[in-house]
């Protein structure tokens, strides 16, 4: 949320020094957004191997178009990450003068929260599976392999952050059945993300 109240442009049409300046300020976009963003990045770094690859062996041509999907998913992530922190705060500012409307209240910020959780693990799931990508073509690519190393260790590091988030935002989760998967796909998550 932007602190001065000016409606700010979603997080994929702003330019990269845009973006920078709004998470700089302190009132743009978060960690979970941040980490979702780099992410992207690492998506399209790996992309470029595969496409580089392909000129030579055109099967990484597939790969290349995996890794723009999961960029543009990502993009969608980071941005989800900025709104879910928009709707907690909305949902904190509810009135509670009756016992309906602190009800209202108490239901809205648990599904901002429950929200909250879902997106950093939609965005380290989605890291997990450029990082399985990359490793791929590290080992096999006759291009750029190291750019596909590169984005390896990127995603990795942009997995476990969302994870940080996700442990984060899953203290104030009370539904046990929605915090038991929770924690079985960020135990997956880290799993994957191990350096072999």
């Amino acid at each position: 949320m932007s602190g001065s109240g000016e409606k700010k442009r979603p997080i994929r049409r702003q330019t990269l020094d845009e973006f920078l300046k709004s998470v700089a300020s302190g009132f743009g976009p978060g960690g979970g957004s941040t980490a979702s963003a780099a992410a992207a990045i690492a998506a399209v770094t790996a992309a470029k191997a595969a496409r580089l690859s392909a000129l030579k062996k055109p099967v990484f041509e597939k790969d290349g178009q995996a890794l723009d999907a999961l960029a543009n998913e990502l993009l969608e992530l980071a941005q989800a990450d900025d709104d879910a922190y928009a709707g907690y705060l909305r949902a904190r500012k509810m009135p509670q003068d009756t016992p309906g409307l602190k009800e209202k209240r108490a239901q809205a910020i648990t599904a901002a929260m429950s929200n909250a959780l879902e997106i950093p693990l939609k965005a380290a799931e989605a890291s997990v599976k450029i990082v399985k990508v990359s490793r791929r073509l590290a080992k096999r690519a006759p291009v750029a392999a190291v750019d596909a190393e590169i984005a390896d260790r990127m995603a990795a590091a942009c997995a476990e952050g969302n994870l940080l988030l996700a442990e984060e935002n899953l203290k104030y989760i009370k539904d046990k059945k929605l915090a038991s998967g929770a924690k079985r796909r960020m135990r997956a998550v880290e799993r994957a993300v191990l350096r072999p």
